[in-house]
């Protein structure tokens, strides 16, 4: 458990450092980024996302190896559905082709 915890931790720092470096200005960082953060839809779906990591580094200790390359693949297609079924998110043609090349490769 602690590895997962190491590896969610080390997420959110990056992408906060991506996002402070993606930003133009430090005021844009401290009303936009963090106005966009608080939301209810953004809070649910990291809330989710954590969810399914969890639940998944959970499973897939008691299965053999082609197991855990089968659900590996299968995560990004249920995340995509459960996103787009719970909160309305589209399923772009960039989201189609990674899930297919996760699902594949």
């Amino acid at each position: 458990h602690l590895h997962n915890a190491c590896l969610y931790f080390n997420s959110v720092v990056l992408n906060a450092g991506i996002a402070f470096f993606m930003a133009s200005s430090a005021s844009e960082i401290s009303n936009e980024f963090v106005r966009a953060l608080s939301t209810r839809s953004t809070l649910a779906m990291i809330s989710l996302l954590s969810c399914i990591g969890i639940v998944t580094s959970l499973v897939l200790r008691y299965i053999d190896s082609v197991a855990k390359a089968v659900a590996s693949a299968a995560e990004p297609a249920i995340t995509a559905l459960v996103g787009f079924f719970v909160f309305g998110d589209k399923i772009s043609g960039r989201t189609e082709i990674s899930i297919i090349c996760v699902f594949v490769g």
